[in-house]
């Protein structure tokens, strides 16, 4: 067992001298309890007062460097049992105290004269890692993370670090997260008597669970996270975002086998490798994002990708040359839709479990490939930085955002109706007519997604 109090805690097993020492003057020597087959090493105490004569011992003699001290247990409450958490309290001094919980009366004598033991609570939580890490194969200590509430610090999050070290000399988590409440869209705590709750049962029948999963993802969960219809209305609108783009892609690889038609990436359309390493890019960014438990910022990041990388350009560009263009071509295109489609599936499915499941179910599989997502290993981040591919890109995204807006408003007028009826002239400085007379016009109206392009030198 252990104990939770102000300023210390028991624990089940002291290593030496010093370390009983210390523990004893915050909570006495009388709480501390030991489990059967732990290896108690000579220099340790446990204590017991079970109704089993077998285990029943008031006495325990401690090797310290002094001579031997004989500590009395003498009136222990008999629910204080070896391997059973004491859930009363009671105050105790070396001239003896009473049971807070029973009035039973207890003692401790043997102790340094300066030791007074203090009121402790008894309370298993902060022995967790001993009784439940340490005691079942399958799992492992120190434990990867400690999850619960800000105000665990002064709690489960510090008895269990107390404990461990104590006993063990390491702590028994490699890291620890904390995490704020749930409010209403307000900020407002939730209570049943103000009928601001939010059943979950509510948004999955009304949007489905990766809903739910997602408004988790989305959020700071540092600070207290704000819930309400509202709020799942627009996540469902962002949800759909990134299923229609899943959605896009698996409807232009129906007739794609990869194990027949994947190009290699050096025969692949330039554009398609901008498309693969923003998707490298994303896989980074997303694989950081988990590892530091930053789960929202690998939303964005997963949201960015669907709507401004793939949607706004690359699947708006490409649709020609799915839909119309020679057989090298389409496959260009296919391929780099293949290989974003598999790793995006696997980047969000922690967090879309459901929907990556189900687009997974309908991606042609090559050899090796798990039936299930959740069985298949993260995609992994490739070194390919090239500064001059990524300027380039970024320069021709620029203009043809400029180009858009002309577009659009030439929309808005009624002048045009699809961009295709548009013939587009640029007007360029002398380093800008340079870098795009470079691009073969055909291929320049083709990412401007207009029939025709004319460059002018002069701005």
């Amino acid at each position: 067992g252990s104990g939770a109090y102000s300023g210390g805690t028991c624990n089940e097993t002291n290593r030496s001298a010093e370390i009983l020492t210390n523990i004893a003057m915050a909570c006495g020597a009388t709480q501390c309890l030991a489990k059967p087959g732990m290896g108690v090493d000579e220099g340790s105490m446990i204590v017991t007062n079970d109704s089993n004569p077998a285990n029943n011992s008031t006495t325990r003699t401690i090797n310290t460097t002094a001579p031997d001290m004989a500590i009395s247990l003498a009136g222990l409450p008999a629910t204080a049992s070896v391997g059973v958490p004491y859930a009363g309290s009671f105050s105790c001094t070396n001239s003896g105290g009473a049971d807070a919980a029973s009035g039973a009366a207890c003692g401790v004598t043997g102790l340094p004269a300066d030791v007074t033991v203090g009121t402790c609570t008894i309370s298993p939580s902060g022995s967790t890692w001993s009784a439940v890490c340490r005691e079942r194969p399958e799992l492992r200590w120190p434990a990867d993370l400690y999850m619960e509430g800000a105000d665990q610090f002064r709690g489960w999050f510090q008895s269990s670090l107390l404990t461990s070290v104590a006993t063990q000399g390491v702590a028994p988590y490699k890291g620890v997260l904390c995490h704020g409440w749930v409010v209403d869209e307000q900020g407002k705590q939730m209570h049943k008597s103000a009928g601001n709750g939010v059943a979950p049962s509510e948004i999955i029948r009304d949007y489905g669970a990766d809903i739910v999963r997602l408004w988790v993802a989305s959020s700071d969960y540092t600070v207290d996270v704000r819930a309400g219809k509202n709020i799942f209305k627009q996540l469902s609108e962002a949800y759909r975002k990134m299923r229609n783009t899943a959605r896009f892609m698996l409807g232009n690889i129906g007739d794609f086998n990869p194990a027949t038609d994947m190009v290699a990436e050096d025969q692949l359309f330039e554009i398609d490798r901008w498309a693969l390493k923003s998707c490298n890019s994303l896989t980074a960014n997303v694989r950081a994002a988990y590892d530091n438990y930053d789960f929202s910022r690998a939303y964005h990041a997963i949201y960015n990708f669907c709507v401004i990388d793939m949607s706004n350009f690359y699947m708006d560009v490409i649709k020609d040359r799915l839909y119309c263009a020679d057989e090298h071509a389409r496959r260009c295109a296919q391929t780099a839709l293949y290989r974003i489609l598999v790793d995006f599936t696997k980047l969000v499915a922690p967090i879309l479990c459901f929907t990556a499941q189900e687009i997974w179910s309908y991606i042609p599989k090559l050899e090796g490939m798990q039936e299930y997502v959740c069985w298949e290993r993260m995609p992994e981040a490739k070194s390919d930085e090239d500064a001059a591919f990524d300027a380039k890109w970024a320069k021709i995204i620029a203009v043809r955002d400029d180009v858009k807006k002309v577009l659009e408003q030439a929309r808005a007028d009624k002048t045009i109706g699809s961009s295709l009826e548009a013939a587009v002239t640029l007007y360029c400085s002398d380093e800008m007519y340079d870098f795009l007379n470079a691009i073969p016009m055909d291929e320049l109206a083709d990412l401007m997604i207009v029939s025709h392009v004319d460059l002018v030198k002069g701005e």
